[in-house]
């Protein structure tokens, strides 16, 4: 994925733990990076996507692919998050007065 070429936007990898020896490990990377700013091709185009990764520790290890699908909000969270931000703008502009 980052070894394209192209020219990146957002595609900082964030990794837990890092540097060290474990059973599991965390990987965080923005929806919103762009693999070739040149075609606005996103990393994540679909919902579902397969990673796979590899690890140079002397053993050349390869873990993948595994096949991952992106949640979707629960229509109430969604309902909670708008009703919270008309709140807010609410009592922002009461305060204002």
């Amino acid at each position: 994925m980052f070894n394209t070429g192209a020219a990146t936007t957002n595609t900082t990898i964030l990794i837990s733990p890092y540097n060290t020896s474990t059973a599991s490990q965390e990987f965080s990377i923005s929806r919103a990076a762009v693999i070739d700013t040149a075609n606005g091709q996103l990393i994540f185009p679909n919902t579902t996507f397969s990673f796979a990764t590899y690890f140079n520790d002397g053993n050349n290890d390869f873990a993948g692919p595994v096949s991952y699908t992106f949640a979707v909000p629960e229509p109430g969270s969604v309902l909670l998050m708008g009703l919270s931000g008309v709140l807010l703008a609410f009592n922002r502009r009461m305060r204002s007065r």
